[in-house]
């Protein structure tokens, strides 16, 4: 029977999550921190490096010759039965069309996997749930997105061929940025003032004086980190070590010197953050307020980019020559889809000859995948807040995209899963899986393509806002009922 002890642990894994998702948000629509340009350049950061090291990481963790089979053969089975609706739909109904059957096929597949049901399924069913989630990834990533690309590229193909030439996309942006202006006066209260203000802003300067006081209370009292606030605090405090070269000290000391050297380099870096930073900013804004002095005027920064991206002209065959060589040549671009083929290929190899893997290969992947989780929430976030509506589409697309990612998809699961005989916490765990909130990198293509990204934003945001409490009623019934 699932106690409130199970609820609360649920909760506490998935905390941590939108944490990070609310900072990415507040980032750009409350606190002004980023602009479409920063936001872009974080998510191609996440996208290039951190994501495929991510896949990676986890695709490793895994025994290949000891997955679960049937569950593989249940989750084929529930995508054969969406395709043959789909193809039912499209070719035998009115409203049917092959560009909605895309959308439809990409709102009831893909899932976010890794970054949310990880922690999830760990959190509900432990290793078990963990090592399932995993396998559905493999899948998604090594078939079912190749499935998804497939079909986008036979779509782009026919429509260019339809069209008689290559559809051409040109993005404008320009942005100008105003820099506030100065006091004149360079008294020291007005410097101080200056640098109070940006220090407000700046979570850095006050970081470290939290995290002392918090150190001292609870070691003098003897209390231990809630378990929320600690996982918060984790999932981007892990990003850390491999977003910045500044914490390299950290993980050198200890490496040399164990937690001696590690106690030394954190008392050297709150002295630095606590003071010499200070006096550094202090000296920087008072070279700015008397360069503003002397000009008599505040200065006025302005940048102006423009880029305009041409579509590469695509052939007017549509042949499944044509459009594998398409989607080859997009792929071998694009690390995250050969992430999880090498992870896999390390674990066949590693399981089947007890190799380990190397400290040094280990520590270099490890550097950049632990921020996976914290770094995609947080892009999330970024990408809600730059939004300008939080459903793009009608709230009866909005309704349906709901029915296909909640529903139909954990459903269609459900039907594959009895076919193979699925039982028990493995049943369990293939059909909330199913029902895990809508995978980032859907709309991502649909953005590419052209082809209902609207829909596919409003999945995503929406979808991941509400997933909690729907994962969790699926999680209470499923163990009362089966």
């Amino acid at each position: 029977m699932i106690g409130w002890e199970d609820i609360y642990k649920v909760l506490a894994a998935m905390f941590p999550l939108y944490t990070a998702l609310i900072l990415g948000y507040g980032s750009v629509k409350w606190w002004h921190m980023f602009n479409s340009d920063h936001c872009d350049a974080i998510n191609r950061l996440s996208c290039y490096f951190i994501m495929p090291l991510f896949t990676f990481d986890f695709t490793t963790r895994i025994n290949p010759y000891k997955m679960n089979y049937r569950f593989l053969a249940a989750d084929v089975i529930s995508k054969a039965i969406i395709l043959l609706a789909i193809l039912l739909w499209a070719n035998f109904t009115k409203k049917g069309n092959y560009a909605w059957s895309i959308t439809c096929f990409s709102l009831s597949s893909l899932n976010n996997a890794l970054v949310v049901g990880v922690p999830l399924m760990e959190a509900m069913y432990g290793p078990l749930g963990e090592n399932i989630v995993i396998q559905s990834s493999i899948l998604q990533f090594m078939l079912w997105i190749m499935v998804l690309l497939m079909m986008f590229e036979f779509q782009s193909a026919k429509r260019s061929l339809d069209s008689g030439a290559s559809s051409l996309e040109s993005a404008t942006n320009c942005e100008s940025t105003n820099v506030d202006d100065k006091s004149k006066q360079t008294s020291l209260l007005v410097i101080a003032k200056i640098v109070g203000l940006k220090l407000a802003k700046n979570p850095n300067s006050y970081a470290c004086s939290l995290g002392l006081i918090w150190a001292l209370i609870s070691n003098r009292w003897n209390l231990e980190m809630p378990i929320i606030m600690e996982g918060s605090v984790h999932i981007m405090s892990r990003a850390g070590a491999g977003i910045s070269m500044l914490c390299m000290g950290v993980p050198l000391m200890e490496a040399m010197y164990g937690p001696l050297g590690e106690n030394i380099v954190i008392q050297s870096s709150i002295l630095q953050f606590m003071l010499w930073i200070m006096v550094l900013l202090m000296m920087f804004e008072f070279q700015s307020a008397k360069r503003s002095l002397d000009s008599g005027a505040s200065s006025l920064e302005s940048a102006t980019n423009c880029e305009s991206t041409n579509v590469d002209d695509k052939s007017k065959q549509t042949s499944l020559l044509v459009i594998a060589k398409i989607v080859g040549l997009k792929l071998a671009k694009n690390p995250n889809s050969y992430a999880c083929s090498l992870g896999l290929i390390w674990a066949l190899i590693s399981n089947r000859w007890n190799l380990e893997m190397p400290i040094i290969m280990e520590g270099s992947v490890h550097i950049m995948s632990r921020a996976g989780a914290g770094i995609s929430m947080l892009c999330m976030g970024l990408f809600m807040a730059m939004q300008d509506r939080m459903i793009e589409c009608s709230a009866k697309l909005a309704v349906v995209a709901m029915i296909l990612r909640f529903i139909v998809a954990p459903v269609t699961v459900a039907i594959g899963s009895f076919v193979v005989g699925l039982r028990g916490d493995v049943l369990h765990v293939a059909i909330i899986q199913a029902a895990l909130p809508q995978a980032i990198g859907s709309f991502v293509f649909a953005k590419e393509y052209g082809l209902h990204a609207n829909l596919l934003s409003t999945a995503v945001i929406f979808g991941t806002l509400v997933s909690i409490p729907l994962l969790i009623a699926y999680y209470v019934v499923l163990n009362i009922l089966l």
